[in-house]
């Protein structure tokens, strides 16, 4: 009973349990690196960098890399988005109707995030962190996903909405790019993406004179990883087949290409580069390798995964609420990697359980395509009911 109600609702299809393993990642390195970057700043403790021990390097790899679990939810978006339009062309039949598409993306995705934001907007302004007057511009521009490119910076209502202000510009060209790549035959439009992941990585980290807000422009090749990955996936090729050990050293090659090989996020071409092909290879790894895949479609894994919406509506502003009001100025332990330890173990199952309620009463009602039509007849028939009375 309990899994059914923390398990996402889907159009008909059956879940891809491995992409929503994938999904636990990318939030899980989100929520890591969070709970660590929230609480330094509160907490009035310092860490001196030259007495850093070697757990304390591998530890600040590992746990934090938020950004890189963002370019991970960028790749998957591209991957689930394409799939209608890469099995369409496999297959053919009639085209694929666009209106459906984006009114899909409307009834799923803006309810939660616009309760959210008008709700941080508010509860903001009554304690003084913003103002109800000076700051409804930014609750605009944060509603109209256009924060980022009108005042380069991600919104003060939810910094963490930056990210989701770039997938929003994904949804509005999604069809317009796939109806063009999936249009071309399938050798020409994969080595259309292959060219495009790869001025994508170089162009916009290497143009320095260049002042580029966090828009599409900037992580494209991402979303066209996930594109390409969605082609072969369709296919039949790479993604199926048998089962083997060495996928799961697939796995691990992955992770440390993603975490331990790179230093540079930011202006590093090569570095995108090497995302693209460690988070190529996590995808793979997820359906062809052995106790890998076992963990990725684990239900408590999949479960999560399938909540990385609400979890990341939530975590932060659940996670400055006991930095600032709970644990402001407590000495931990002294140590950089016992401290970031705490704080995790501390603030992600927090986080977990909190965006487990959300998720249950406000997000999993709108993956029902035909809520709206539902909440509509209950209004009615309410407002019938409360007529029959009089």
């Amino acid at each position: 009973m309990l899994v059914e109600a923390l398990s996402r609702k889907t159009s008909g299809k059956a879940v891809i349990r491995e992409i929503d393993g994938l999904r636990f990642f990318a939030i899980m390195a989100v929520l890591t690196a969070h709970s660590w970057g929230t609480f330094v700043p509160y907490s009035g403790l310092t860490y001196d960098l030259e007495k850093f021990t070697t757990i304390d390097a591998v530890l600040m790899r590992v746990f934090l890399q938020g950004k890189l679990g963002v370019f991970l939810f960028f790749t998957i978006s591209g991957f689930v988005l394409a799939l209608p339009w890469a099995r369409h062309a496999l297959s053919g039949g009639p085209s694929l109707p666009i209106g459906r598409f984006y009114l899909k993306r409307l009834t799923r995705l803006e309810p939660p995030y616009v309760l959210c934001m008008v709700g941080y907007y508010i509860a903001l302004s009554a304690v003084g962190r913003l103002s109800y007057s000076g700051d409804f511009d930014n609750l605009i521009a944060s509603l109209l996903y256009s924060h980022n490119i009108v005042y380069g910076t991600g919104s003060t209502i939810y910094l963490a909405a930056w990210s989701l202000e770039v997938e929003f510009q994904f949804y509005v060209l999604a069809p317009l790019i796939f109806t063009g790549l999936f249009a071309l035959g399938q050798g020409a439009r994969r080595v259309t993406m292959l060219a495009c992941i790869l001025i994508w990585s170089w162009a916009p980290q290497t143009l320095h004179g260049w002042e580029w807000p966090d828009t599409i422009l900037t992580y494209a090749h991402y979303f066209i990883a996930g594109v390409l990955l969605a082609d072969v996936y369709v296919s039949g090729q790479l993604f199926f087949g048998g089962k083997s050990r060495w996928f799961d050293f697939l796995a691990l090659a992955s992770f440390v290409l993603i975490l331990f090989v790179f230093g540079q996020i930011d202006r590093n071409p090569a570095a995108q580069l090497g995302y693209v092909a460690g988070y190529a290879g996590l995808f793979v790894a997820s359906f062809r390798s052995l106790g890998f895949r076992r963990f990725v479609t684990w239900v408590p894994v999949v479960i999560i995964g399938g909540m990385c919406y609400s979890i990341y509506l939530l975590h932060g502003r659940v996670m400055t609420f006991v930095t600032v009001y709970l644990v402001n100025g407590v000495k931990l332990s002294g140590s950089y990697a016992v401290d970031q330890l705490i704080m995790i173990v501390l603030l992600v199952p927090l986080c977990l359980a909190v965006s487990a309620v959300f998720f249950v009463l406000i997000e999993r009602p709108t993956m029902d395509s035909r809520w709206p039509e539902r909440l509509r007849n209950w209004f009615m028939a309410r407002a019938r009911s409360v007529g029959a009375r009089l």
